[in-house]
C-alpha cells in the first residue's frame, strides 16, 4: 500500500514538474510569436531577415550583445530611427529584443 501512495506521489510531482515545462515553453513560444509579429514593422528598414537596407544589418550586429544599447535604441531611437518606447509595452520591447538576439534572426547573414 505505501508503495502505491509513493508512486502515486512520484507521478503527481511529475505530471506538476512536466505541466510546468510545457507552461514554460509555451509562454516562450508565444514570446517568440510576439517579437517576430512585432519586428514586422522593424523589417521595412532592417531587412526582412535583419539583413540591413535603409537601415544598419541587424542580423550579426555586435551592437545587440549589449542589451541596454538595443533597449536605448528601442526605447528613445537615434538621428534616423525614430523612439519607440511609447508605442510599445515593456513586454513587447523584450519580446523584439529577444527575437532580435533569437538564432532565427542571427541565423541570416547580412
Amino acid at each position: 500500500m505505501d508503495r502505491e501512495v509513493a508512486g502515486e506521489g512520484r507521478r503527481s510531482i511529475i505530471a506538476l514538474m512536466l505541466g510546468a515545462l510545457l507552461t514554460t515553453q509555451d509562454a516562450a513560444a508565444a514570446g517568440d510569436a510576439l517579437g517576430r509579429a512585432l519586428y514586422t514593422n522593424c523589417a521595412p528598414c532592417h531587412g526582412r531577415s535583419g539583413e540591413g537596407g535603409f537601415a544598419p544589418a541587424l542580423a550579426h550586429n555586435p551592437h545587440l550583445a549589449d542589451p541596454r544599447y538595443v533597449l536605448s535604441k528601442i526605447r528613445r531611437g537615434s538621428a534616423v530611427m525614430p523612439p519607440f518606447g511609447e508605442q510599445l509595452t515593456g513586454r513587447e520591447i523584450a519580446a523584439v529584443v529577444a527575437f532580435l538576439r533569437s538564432p532565427e534572426l542571427q541565423a541570416h547573414r547580412p
